[in-house]
């Protein structure tokens, strides 16, 4: 990073489901909204939102990206692609519409998995509806993670050859959480794939592509709010957009808020088809 630039000025160059039941025009359906992590992270920490997902009538699952915890780099840098489509195949094959929600790193292979699997390319069969992001990249055709970044690892990536680590977490990623969720969640980060951010880029705009939303963070100092905004704004197609006065994990420091802004969000993706 160059003297001077700011992480959000550099993130705005071209960075087991869920399931609810919903009237459609045509007959009653589950939807299921698939959950993508982002990087470092596992899918157990929205167990918190779910849970009160569950409580409003929906099914909790999550996707275990490829690339969080290998012993060595991924051969290929778009591994989670295929992942994100497992299950998204695993709840149309039960005769299920889908959200894809992603967080972070997650819009980027959420986006790539979401081609061909658009409910308006399934001839009347069930496919994805839509896509929600929370705090997460909606970035460009053809841009990696690593452009956006100008080439350059931010201050608290920690490089390990082919393997990136992410440093001082308690501050980047949960400044709004307790002490004891700060080093829960601090002890649950695993080594990411980097060819993820490096060579893996965004092969489609899925956003742009069917009815999406986009969940902010104000307090995100890992995605700060104004490169949000800019992915917002560059965007152009988002149908609805919620904020969250919260860091950059609002499913450990404020799972209810969330939930309620996924449901919103979920309701207005469904009415958009």
């Amino acid at each position: 990073m160059q003297s001077g630039e700011k992480s959000e000025d550099l993130f705005l160059l071209p960075f087991r489901h869920t399931s609810l039941k919903v009237a459609s025009m045509s007959s009653k359906k589950s939807v299921s909204i698939v959950w993508v992590p982002g990087a470092w992270h596992g899918p157990e920490a929205f167990k918190a939102t779910g849970d009160l997902l569950e409580a409003q009538g929906y099914e909790n699952g999550y996707v275990h990206l490829a690339s969080v915890g290998p012993e060595k780099a991924l051969a290929d840098p778009y591994a989670d692609v295929q992942v994100i489509r497992k299950v998204i195949e695993q709840e149309t094959d039960k005769g299920n519409d889908v959200i894809v929600a992603t967080h972070s790193y997650g819009g980027v292979p959420g986006c790539n998995a979401c081609e061909g699997y658009l409910k308006k390319d399934t001839d009347g069969k069930p496919g994805v509806l839509g896509m929600i992001f929370i705090c997460s990249f909606a970035v460009a055709k053809g841009t990696s993670l690593w452009m956006g970044l100008n080439s350059q690892p931010l201050p608290w990536f920690i490089m390990k050859g082919d393997m990136l680590e992410a440093g001082n977490s308690e501050e980047i990623f949960y400044q709004d959480c307790s002490v004891g969720e700060k080093a829960q969640w601090r002890n649950a980060l695993r080594p990411h794939s980097l060819n993820t951010f490096k060579d893996q880029v965004v092969k489609y705009e899925a956003y742009k592509e069917a009815p999406s939303a986009y969940i902010l963070c104000t307090l995100d100092n890992a995605i700060p709010i104004q490169a949000q905004e800019g992915m917002v704004q560059q965007a152009g197609t988002f149908i609805r957009t919620e904020t969250l006065e919260a860091s950059h994990s609002p499913f450990i420091s404020m799972p209810d808020q969330l939930a309620k802004a996924l449901d919103r969000c979920a309701q207005k993706v469904i009415a958009g088809q």
